[in-house]
């Protein structure tokens, strides 16, 4: 967050949809680090997984739960990166007619240049690690999105730590998008 002028990430607690909703639609750069749940039979129901809100609050209807369809209402303008720091974010299946649909698929929708997905199941720690890498290095070196996300990589296999040198701790995040040098 301080890489990006924000003092005030939206973590816990307090990662209501509704905020994180109205966070999200004023942001160039979107990383939501929560859970995932893919829907295979049907993507449409596929949804990341955010805090309720608290019991009893007026008016609540926030659920904790941010489904596709509902991203695809979003007002997202702005955003020119999306990271899906979850499980199996960019997992997605092929339908005759629809195409490729899952949860990286709305964001692209959206005409967001690039989003960051996993294709299967992360370790909480060594993702928090990578991406604090990611972002780092798109920052203090601006590179591009997708050499920044291939340097973390790197630094991981070549890490001190034995559990982030796994490809399996790592190498799921891809880059999806066009060539874009955000």
């Amino acid at each position: 967050a301080r890489l990006y002028g924000s003092s005030r990430p939206i973590i816990g607690k307090s990662a209501t949809k509704k905020r994180v909703v109205s966070e999200m639609e004023k942001s160039d750069v979107i990383h939501l680090a929560t859970h995932a749940i893919t829907d295979e039979w049907n993507p449409g129901r596929s949804k990341l997984l955010l805090a309720k809100e608290a019991q009893g609050a007026a008016g609540n209807d926030d659920d904790g739960v941010l489904q596709v369809d509902e991203i695809y209402k979003l007002n997202l303008a702005r955003a020119r990166l999306v990271v899906l720091a979850a499980c199996r974010t960019a997992v997605e299946n092929y339908y005759g007619g629809e195409g490729m649909i899952g949860l990286a698929r709305p964001f692209i929708a959206k005409r967001i240049p690039l989003v960051v997905a996993s294709l299967w199941p992360v370790s909480n720690e060594s993702t928090a690690r990578l991406m604090t890498n990611f972002h780092r290095l798109r920052k203090t070196r601006s590179e591009p999105t997708a050499h920044a996300l291939c340097e973390a990589q790197r630094e991981m296999l070549r890490g001190s730590n034995s559990n982030d040198s796994l490809l399996r701790n790592w190498a799921a995040f891809v880059t999806i998008g066009g060539h874009a040098n955000f």
